[in-house]
């Protein structure tokens, strides 16, 4: 479902969102903030209510600071002031609420379909030392009719957090590596390809040598496409404990 506000609209299923039909690149923590707010305008969602629907059930300590910081980010993709809102208001203490008039749109009304042409960089949390050293490529989109592309954008990006987060100083995530380290048994890299048939997806994961290619480690899982945001968190999630068990089996 599509809907507009001022002059937004936001896909609640995907999270895409478009500001005069332009994309509008938005990290996946403000974007889950974002849909939830606007899915239910004018309705208070408390912190607590926030924290469970943006971190679910994964590990996070700072969340007061998490949550500040994902509202900052929607604010400044909305052009929105703390001050005089238009769309986020902020209700001491208490949480946030969705204020903006909404309307839901008909598939006629829609934005068109945006093809992105080269993929945003993203910031890589790097480990300074690690069992592993893991290059981690960009998730590609291989269906027939690009209807994924967003979808591994954002897993890329979902599966860098998760990774950092669940496998720590286990895991160097590198850029390319130098001659000496792509010669080391202990550096990996690490491609992912997403294929999305009518509401399946299928998400395929190998890690190989990046001395001689050799493929050591391979991941296929295969969900029903609900809510992208969700079906992101859940595969980086899966992903990066499997890499973690991979290194840890590494080091043994």
């Amino acid at each position: 479902m599509i809907i507009r506000f001022g002059d937004f609209d936001l896909n609640l299923i995907s999270g895409d969102l478009f500001r005069d039909r332009s994309l509008i690149s938005l990290k996946p923590q403000p974007t889950r903030l974002l849909v939830a707010l606007a899915s239910q305008p004018g309705i208070l969602m408390t912190r607590k209510q926030i924290r469970e629907r943006i971190w679910m059930r994964e590990i996070f300590i700072d969340y007061e600071n998490g949550i500040n910081s994902c509202v900052r980010q929607l604010r400044r993709a909305l052009d929105d002031d703390s001050r005089r809102s238009m769309y986020v208001q902020t209700e001491s203490r208490r949480g946030y609420r969705f204020i903006a008039p909404v309307k839901t749109l008909d598939s006629g009304g829609a934005p068109p379909a945006l093809v992105v042409a080269q993929k945003a960089v993203v910031n890589r949390p790097v480990a300074a030392g690690g069992a592993i050293k893991l290059q981690v490529m960009p998730f590609r989109d291989i269906s027939d009719h690009e209807g994924a592309l967003h979808l591994a954008e954002g897993l890329s990006e979902e599966f860098l957090v998760q990774l950092a987060h669940t496998c720590g100083s286990q895991v160097a995530v590198i850029d390319d590596p130098d001659e000496d380290t792509a010669a080391s048994r202990n550096t990996y890299i690490l491609k992912g390809t997403v294929r999305r048939e009518g509401a399946r997806l299928r998400v395929t994961v190998r890690v190989m040598h990046a001395c001689d290619r050799q493929v050591v480690r391979t991941e296929i899982l295969e969900r029903e496409l609900v809510s992208v945001l969700d079906l992101q968190l859940e595969v980086a999630k899966f992903l990066a404990q499997s890499v973690g068990e991979f290194a840890l089996r590494s080091i043994a």
